[in-house]
């Protein structure tokens, strides 16, 4: 047996507290056992399971070193950890569930008992860290229950004679009609007798289980005693077998021994010829996962047997990609007779029937496969020519109100993909089949598009939500077509704050700002672009001449070729509707959704609406808060993403302030507690209009948010006053953001300047020539005008000839360097606090002195942590200027001083 393979049951003994006196030495172990270990752990459905021995292992061997913490398994040690906690998450949502579908049961007078799975977890030393799969239940009225369920919406599948299933809040729930496959064994079928009188015997009676208010059963140990090891076996026998359930059983086992009826037990096993393969998973249980003998009554030991077959589940047999050919049932059916031929031991081990008799139920039913499309195309013809009827369509099942459909690509079905109405949030089933109970209440559903596919665009938004058209109960269907497309090189372009509005010349602004977006586009062929706003795209209070209808035809003109996903912001709300969410109606109609996801390249990116607006009549203030409904949706997004899925958040007010003080004061930590575990997390704010980065723990997650900027500056001011200039409040250029994303999960960015070339980073000033005084800034401005424009630029009326050099880098972080010569000699940066930009003061606060105001001003400049200084030694030296950011890209000046202070 391979080492990596010993390794994995030595952590799974440790984690079942089985370990005895066994040991290995885990930091001998090379970085390739442990990469090997971990990938079979996922393989085997026990990675969080793994990962707790591991943890008990560290904790007996403190100051232990492994190579596990090596660099070079940074990524598989993140992946291997994150499984705890995904697993975590998602058993809390399945649990939940579990508790809503019994309640759904038991309000239509139907009780639920629910078979493997769920009950089966309250056996291990940590439930939450088995992983969860499907629902399985067994119902005291199976027909009604499917009724019931079809009633509420769900469309129910029932092309399995086994069981029937359906989709509920994104897990597939199977309602068995029988326990086991009684028509390809006939061995089953006397089982499947024994298990049905079992559950309607008072003799083994049933357990009562809460989750919440859900009101469910779980099976009596006899029945699971008998059920389980045929179970296992099946999957055995016909594929492939776990080490979770070899746990599942082994822990089952050693919880419930003592509560089972051996005699019943021993008896079946022995008359369905089942005991040799209960006598080979309970010597593998004991002697190679170290559960107690006690648990396992009157077992023989199978030494040689076990071996084999413990090997078969760590390294099974089986053909890769059978389902591929299922729609070829000829060469599906030569495959499968392979397969079982290969595995013939398996049959005989847990199968009381003989080998041609086995193979003769397998050839009837790949035999059934075949002749039942034959029989039935022949019905349908024959029905077609001897009907005068005008031939009617047979309608697939529908759920009686709210919305269902399909997501498909070149026409095949897509699995797995998330499909909500803003509420509530489920995934397709393996035909791209999706339904939701939905109130409709936005008038929309969507998809979260999955990395590697588009949707079609309509003008510059992809259209990955459909607009529903009646009311909540009418049903109706929405479906989604996807196209494949290369996302291996992918930039994200953020822009923040148009503001269009038809004022200050914005429309010969945003053409240049367009135009630098093409050419930033076409300067990089290589690179395959997405657009996202940052909010307030258009300005509610000049709606009456520039509208969102109106936004939506300019940037659809000028940015055409570019998708573009949009961030709402709380200038983008309608002031005529009272309410948050009424106000937020005219954006829905005309742009889409406000709070949704998309996968990119591997990324996970979320689009939040964190302004809550209090409308009504002139009062138009608002909140900086993500809603309750949001904050339910986003945690059900989040239950499908695993751990170490990069996450990006657009929103448009930031969740931090440039100083690092929460901005969302109201509800932050239940928004921001939803992403822990994720490695990664990237906000990505406007609002501001000025640009700044912070890098904070908060609630146990490690975020990073990019304040943005804005694509107007300061409103479109200082680009009216002098064309081609403009600037935001701290004196940054007006600009967006540009993320790099790298298809292994890493990304960079850097703020692009609107029309400067992509190295124009920082700005400098020679303090010596920079004085402020009124009369040479605003000589025609009044007295009291002057006052106040001294007032607003502080120091900066008084002359200096202390030789300070003033850098201003807006898009700073702790990450970047800064280098400063002078003759050879390094000068010290210093970061000042709260500081004005002289430029902004300059080309908007005294333009406006000069020319409207006496006492103030609309945009006041900002003050900002991201201007430095240096000192020189002498007023006319020439310094060289180096500045590196996180990333190693390197932005230099030489500055031959004296530097006179002009208005580029």
């Amino acid at each position: 047996m391979k080492e990596s393979s010993e390794i994995l049951l030595y952590l799974l003994r440790l984690a079942s507290g089985t370990d005895g006196e066994l040991y290995y030495d885990l930091s001998a172990l090379s970085s390739d056992v442990w990469k090997e270990v971990i990938a079979l752990s996922f393989r085997q459905g026990v990675p969080a399971i793994a990962v707790d021995g591991l943890n008990i292992y560290v904790e007996r061997h403190p100051g232990v070193r492994l190579e596990l913490d090596s660099p070079v398994l940074l990524r598989e040690k993140f992946e291997w950890f994150g499984a705890v906690l995904t697993a975590e998450k998602q058993y809390s949502l399945y649990s939940e569930v579990i508790a809503d579908l019994s309640g759904l049961y038991s309000e239509g007078g139907v009780r639920m008992m629910l078979l493997k799975g769920y009950g089966l977890s309250l056996d291990y030393p940590c439930p939450n860290h088995r992983q969860t799969g499907d629902i399985d239940v067994f119902l005291s009225d199976s027909q009604k229950g499917d009724e019931l369920i079809s009633r509420k919406g769900f469309q129910v599948n029932g092309g399995y004679h086994k069981h029937f299933s359906f989709l509920f809040r994104g897990f597939v729930v199977e309602n068995h009609k029988k326990f086991l496959d009684d028509i390809k064994h006939r061995s089953n079928i006397r089982l499947e007798s024994i298990l049905e009188s079992v559950v309607a015997s008072c003799k083994y009676p049933a357990q009562e289980t809460m989750i919440g208010k859900g009101l469910f059963l779980l099976p009596n140990p006899t029945f699971n005693a008998l059920f389980l090891l045929r179970h296992a076996g099946e999957h055995f026998a016909a594929k492939e077998m776990t080490l979770r359930q070899l746990l599942d059983i082994c822990f089952f086992f050693r919880s419930h021994s003592a509560n089972i009826d051996w005699a019943f037990v021993l008896e079946k096993l022995d008359s369905e010829k089942m005991n040799s393969f209960y006598d080979v998973l309970a010597t593998i249980g004991i002697k190679r996962l170290g559960f107690p003998a006690s648990s396992f009554v009157c077992m023989q030991s199978e030494d040689r047997v076990s071996e084999k077959v413990l090997e078969d589940i760590l390294n099974p047999v089986y053909e890769q990609g059978l389902k591929s050919f299922r729609s070829r049932p000829l060469r599906y059916a030569l495959i499968k007779t392979r397969t079982w031929w290969r595995n013939r031991w398996k049959f005989k081990l847990v199968y009381d029937e003989s080998l041609l008799s086995s193979f003769w139920n397998l050839a009837i039913n790949r035999l059934k496969s075949l002749l039942v499309p034959v029989l039935l195309l022949t019905l349908t013809l024959t029905l077609t020519l001897c009907s005068q009827k005008e031939e009617v369509p047979v309608q697939p099942t529908v759920p009686s109100s709210g919305v269902y459909g399909t997501v498909s690509c070149d026409g095949v079905g897509l699995e797995g993909i998330a499909v909500s109405d803003g509420y509530a949030v489920t995934t397709t089933d393996c035909n791209g089949c999706y339904a939701i109970d939905s109130d409709k209440n936005n008038g929309y559903v969507f998809i979260t598009v999955p990395s590697g596919y588009e949707v079609h665009r309509e003008g510059v938004i992809p259209q990955f939500f459909k607009r529903l058209r009646f009311g909540r109960s009418q049903s109706e269907k929405a479906d989604f077509e996807l196209s494949k497309c290369d996302q291996s090189n992918v930039s994200l372009i953020m822009m923040g704050d148009m503001h269009l509005a038809s004022r200050m010349k914005d429309d010969e602004q945003f053409g240049l700002f367009t135009a630098d977006v093409r050419a930033l586009m076409e300067s990089h062929p290589e690179r395959i672009y997405y657009g996202f706003t940052l909010g307030d795209m258009s300005w509610d209070t000049f709606w009456y001449r520039y509208n969102l209808e109106d936004y939506l035809a300019t940037v659809n003109k000028e940015l055409g070729n570019l998708p573009v996903f949009h961030t709402m912001g709380n200038h983008d709300n309608d002031t005529a509707l009272e309410g948050d969410f009424l106000a937020a109606r005219t954006y829905k109609d005309i742009i889409g959704p406000t709070y949704y996801s998309v996968n990119i390249s591997g990324f996970h990116i979320i689009v939040i609406d964190d302004i809550i607006c209090n409308y009504s009549g002139s009062d138009h203030s608002y909140e900086r808060k993500v809603e309750r409904k949001q904050l339910d949706w986003l945690k059900q997004d989040l239950a499908l993403v695993p751990y170490s899925t990069p996450i990006i958040v657009t929103l448009h007010s930031p969740v931090y302030y440039e100083d690092g003080a929460i901005a969302i004061k109201n509800g932050f930590g239940g928004f921001l507690s939803l992403f822990e575990g994720y490695k990664r997390v990237q906000f990505v704010s406007g609002h501001t209009h000025v640009v700044y980065n912070v890098d904070r723990l908060d609630y146990s997650v490690h975020v990073f948010e990019n304040n943005s900027g804005a694509v107007c500056g300061a409103w479109w001011m200082t680009g009216n006053n002098y064309p081609g200039l403009n600037l935001c409040g701290d004196g940054s250029p007006s600009g967006y953001r540009v993320i790099d994303l790298d298809k292994n999960g890493s990304f960079e960015w850097n703020y692009k300047a609107t029309g400067k070339p992509e190295d124009y980073q920082f700005r400098s000033y020679d303090r010596n020539c920079l004085t402020l005084s009124a009369d040479e800034w605003c000589p025609d401005a009044t007295a009291s005008g002057k006052t106040a424009f001294l007032a607003a630029v502080g120091d900066y009326a008084t002359p200096s000839s202390d030789n300070y050099v003033l850098l201003n880098i807006w898009d700073w972080d702790p990450e970047w360097k800064i280098s400063v010569t002078e003759n050879g000699r390094s000068l010290t940066a210093e970061r000042l606090d709260d500081v004005l930009d002289p430029l902004y003061l300059v080309t908007y606060t005294a333009f406006e002195y000069q020319h409207h105001y006496d006492n103030s001003v609309y945009y006041p400049a900002t003050s900002t942590d991201h201007i430095f200084r240096v000192r020189a030694s002498s007023p006319t030296s020439t310094l060289s200027i180096k500045v590196t950011d996180r990333f190693g890209r390197v932005y230099s000046e030489t500055m031959e001083r004296p530097k006179e202070f002009v208005i580029p």
